[in-house]
């Protein structure tokens, strides 16, 4: 199976900043892919000297692909809060379950929204202490 993950990252410390960065990787389930996600993104960090400093990521979603159509699918749509409107995100808006599944890391913590919090994912870089969310 084909998963495409798509994750945030967070630089902690004294200038934080926000990024994005999707990933892909075939493995026979969601425990595999997670796992083998996790080892890439390590071996980036080490290799490639990638989230030098303090960094904690946070694994937005996980698409497990079954079959692509022919006709397409959106993998991920969000559009930022503006003037009057709020926030809008969705994962596999056009797809069936036979096309593909979507999954998250949810903790029992909830948003001031209600909505679940994603528990970080992996935390590279830098001092280990230096990488506990803010």
């Amino acid at each position: 199976m084909i998963y495409i993950a798509h994750f945030s990252f967070e630089t902690l410390g004294p200038a934080p900043s926000l990024g994005y960065l999707t990933t892909v990787i075939e493995a026979d389930d969601i425990s595999s892919a997670t796992a083998g996600l996790r080892s890439h993104l390590l071996r980036l960090h080490a290799e490639q000297g990638m989230f030098s400093v303090p960094t904690e990521i946070t694994l937005v979603n996980c698409v497990e692909l079954r079959r692509a159509p022919s006709a397409g699918l959106m993998m991920q749509y969000w559009s930022p809060p503006g003037a009057g409107s709020t926030e809008i995100s969705a994962v596999l808006l056009d797809a069936s379950n036979d096309d593909a599944v979507s999954y998250q890391s949810c903790g029992e913590e909830r948003n001031p929204d209600g909505s679940p919090r994603l528990e970080p994912f992996l935390r590279v870089g830098g001092d280990p202490e230096a990488c506990k969310p803010p």
